[in-house]
């Protein structure tokens, strides 16, 4: 398990204004998880499209979006 810790919660920030600067945002859960999966050089893997599949999540992230439809 991978704790949230204060290095995590810094990381989410700068996420959030680099994707408010884009136009776009994730909710706060998502955007936890996204700063975590950052902060440890690990692949975010998600089927949520409607969410990740945004060009700046893209370039920002490192993001596979699973098609399961």
């Amino acid at each position: 398990m991978i704790s949230f810790d204060e290095d995590t919660a810094e990381e989410a920030a700068n996420i959030e204004s680099a994707l408010r600067s884009a136009g776009t945002s994730l909710k706060v859960g998502d955007l936890l998880i996204a700063a975590t999966a950052r902060q440890h050089g690990a692949t975010l893997v998600t089927a949520d499209k409607k969410d990740f599949d945004k060009q700046p999540i893209h370039q920002l992230l490192d993001i596979d979006v699973l098609d399961t439809e």
